[in-house]
């Protein structure tokens, strides 16, 4: 065999057992792929229609939460509502352990908490009834923490629904 011959030989050999390496490794090293926690509110129907925007004091009214987890691991969350009418947030929490199968009065700056645990690809969906009780126009903010985070207006994540109460 000439020389060229022989360098090519060994040149399509380690080729081939370099691929095979590269391919073995790719099927056997898991991929995690992008981590977030997906967090809405839905109307009464569980659809992202009809929420309560136009109430009055005192009058019930319901909407959906719902989380799922996409972190890739096992993670403790906690949920903060809370009813506010501005950007800066002097919030207490002023209830925990949530009973989500009652009626909540909302009052100005007093959050109501759950703390909840999920597993990657976990839900966690809860039907929050809730009234106002004080007129204006009020931002019912659906805050969510995860560990090591304080309970303050920058939460990992947050959504909020403008009410119109007289």
């Amino acid at each position: 065999m000439p020389m060229v011959d022989k360098l090519l030989t060994v040149g399509i050999v380690i080729m081939l057992v370099a691929s095979i390496v590269v391919l073995a490794w790719a099927i056997t090293t898991p991929r995690v792929g992008e981590r977030f926690t997906q967090l809405a509110i839905l109307g009464p129907g569980g659809m992202a229609t009809n929420y309560p925007r136009n109430l009055t004091v005192g009058q019930d009214a319901t909407v959906l939460l719902s989380v799922k987890s996409f972190e890739h691991r096992t993670l403790n969350y906690t949920i903060a509502i809370v009813l506010t009418n501005a950007t800066d947030n002097s919030t207490t929490v002023a209830q925990w352990s949530t009973n989500w199968s009652q009626d909540h009065a909302l009052s100005p700056h007093q959050a109501i908490a759950q703390n909840f645990t999920l597993e990657h690809l976990g839900y966690y969906n809860r039907t929050l009834n809730f009234s106002v009780t004080s007129t204006g126009t009020w931002k019912l903010q659906f805050l969510l923490y995860i560990p090591g985070q304080p309970i303050t207006q920058d939460a990992y994540r947050e959504v909020h629904l403008w009410l119109n109460v007289t």
